[in-house]
């Protein structure tokens, strides 16, 4: 069953709970004491508060007799950020829908920078993490408060910034609001350069999960959503070119529409960042996405836009002949199971004739179906300067010659192949025309 979160909409992958990854043998913290030991925790402050003010500072809690030590600082790049170096590999299972989507959804700060980090010294050994019992699991699922370690964090953030010695009004932290926090483990005495252990804690909330997604998206999109199935709810399915219309034109209203209209590119380009070469700072410029980390962004549109009019969306189907980018599964009122065949592919690709030509008939083939939709990603801008390929063609000339090559393979196979293009290009705003 989908998921149905706070807006009503149903999102078509699975809810995903906490997540943790260590860093090193856990087994090296538990020997000794808990005094023996100092735990320092790092986690980003809400991106959207600007009354952050760097410093060093020190709260009281009514667990420790002397003042805790907490330092506020600003990071500039996602090499600075230890949250995300920790997390930027990490895979979500074997969830075909989430392999390939950036780290960054995740993350609190959403991948933008600068963003500040809060460090909290605490003179033990937190470890609430460790060999939980099944009540204190239960208790969790019930309360939604995963970690007594980032509640007591915020308890000793809050503490600092509702006291007089910090120098800015700041509302109070909640549970939510940090999903994504790293612990470090030393010996006292030690220097705090090299931890013993790391353990790193992601989407610790109850929502966590799904906001990251419906923030990924953005609000206009779901109401884009909306009216395409309020439109379009009650309508009969009964053939497969009845599937077809629906598919295309959910495509069209909701993908097409939001990424031309409201320039909604983001997720589909790299941004633009420094490295070091040679001891110089380098700026690598914004470059499209390959085909596998754009795949699980469209599988996410398609399926939160057709799973609500019964229709199921798979990615990556073996078809005997390759895998297939997407396949739309209906099941009429008779029983009757339909499906349309959805290729993808960036319209700078070497092989974009190839699959329309090849691919695409080989896989209705082999599913024994007739109607299919060969789906194109065009970057180039008019002028060339922010991505340069296909050399020496059109967004307009692309258009006509898919088009000519599926009512080719209409005339010659009588496979019925819709070709669409979503110009995911760099344009300028609408107040710069």
């Amino acid at each position: 069953m989908p998921r149905s979160n706070r807006r009503g909409i149903h999102l078509p992958i699975i809810s995903l709970g906490p997540f943790e990854r260590m860093d090193g043998n856990p087994e090296v913290i538990s020997e000794g004491q808990s005094e023996e030991y100092v735990t320092v925790m790092r986690l980003v402050l809400p991106i959207d508060d600007a009354e952050f003010v760097p410093g060093n500072y020190r709260a009281t809690h009514a667990d420790w007799d002397s003042p805790l030590e907490i330092n506020l600082y600003q990071i500039e790049y996602s090499s600075e950020d230890l949250i995300f170096q920790l997390g930027n590999n990490f895979q979500f299972g074997a969830n075909i829908q989430l392999q390939n989507l950036p780290f960054s959804i995740f993350a609190d700060n959403r991948g933008k920078y600068p963003c500040f980090y809060a460090v909290i010294v605490f003179p033990m050994r937190l470890d609430d993490w460790r060999r939980p019992s099944q009540e204190e699991i239960a208790q969790k699922k019930l309360t939604g408060i995963f970690s007594k370690d980032k509640f007591l964090a915020l308890k000793v953030l809050n503490n600092l910034f509702s006291s007089n010695s910090y120098p800015a009004d700041v509302p109070p932290l909640q549970y939510e609001d940090i999903t994504c926090f790293v612990e470090q483990y030393f010996r006292k005495g030690d220097p705090p350069t090299n931890p013993l252990y790391q353990h790193l804690t992601l989407l610790d909330s109850r929502n966590a999960f799904e906001e990251s997604i419906i923030d990924y998206l953005g609000d206009d999109l779901w109401v884009h959503v909306s009216r395409f199935v309020t439109k379009r709810k009650g309508t009969d399915i009964n053939t497969e070119a009845d599937l077809h219309e629906v598919v295309t034109e959910a495509i069209i209203e909701v993908i097409k529409h939001h990424v031309e209209n409201r320039h909604w590119i983001e997720p589909f380009w790299n941004e633009s960042h420094k490295i070091n070469v040679a001891g110089k700072r380098r700026t690598i410029p914004k470059q499209p996405k390959k085909e596998p980390s754009i795949q699980p962004t469209l599988s996410i549109l398609l399926s939160m836009t057709l799973i609500r009019l019964g229709i199921h969306v798979e990615r990556e189907t073996d078809e005997g002949v390759g895998l297939l980018d997407f396949k739309c599964l209906y099941t009429t009122k008779e029983a009757k199971p339909l499906s349309v065949m959805v290729e993808f592919k960036l319209a700078h690709h070497k092989d974009i004739e190839h699959g329309l030509k090849m691919q695409l008939p080989a896989y209705l083939t082999a599913n024994k179906s007739t109607h299919g939709i060969y789906l194109a990603m065009w970057f180039k801008d008019s002028e060339e300067k922010f991505f340069k390929k296909p050399p020496k063609r059109t967004k307009i000339e692309m258009i006509t010659k898919l088009k000519q090559i599926a009512e080719s393979i209409q005339q010659e196979k009588g496979f019925i192949i819709t070709t669409e293009i979503i110009d995911a290009s760099v344009r300028p705003s609408a107040s710069n025309l």
